[in-house]
């Protein structure tokens, strides 16, 4: 998996906060450790399955250092190990 870190401003961690109170009686049995507001990692999930031959061309890549704005357009629930996406928002 190929990402990139994320040094959230204050909104960003609010939201997540907020989403993370309006989501907590959905989610069974209960929330996974790292998705808590204060131990949460903020990334952007740039590729999976990425080829190790291909490294140095995803170090360029993940290694500038642009400040990438963005905004919450949709919300969704992803369960990894089964592959499936709940639309939230």
């Amino acid at each position: 998996m190929l990402a990139r870190l994320v040094v959230p401003k204050a909104e960003l961690l609010d939201v997540h906060d907020k989403v993370h109170r309006l989501s907590l009686s959905f989610v069974q049995p209960s929330p996974v450790t790292t998705a808590l507001p204060s131990q949460w990692t903020a990334h952007v999930t740039m590729a999976r399955r990425v080829i190790p031959a291909h490294g140095p061309r995803h170090a360029r890549i993940v290694g500038k250092s642009t400040e990438i704005v963005g905004s919450v357009k949709r919300l969704r629930r992803w369960v990894g190990d089964k592959k499936q996406e709940f639309p939230i928002s």
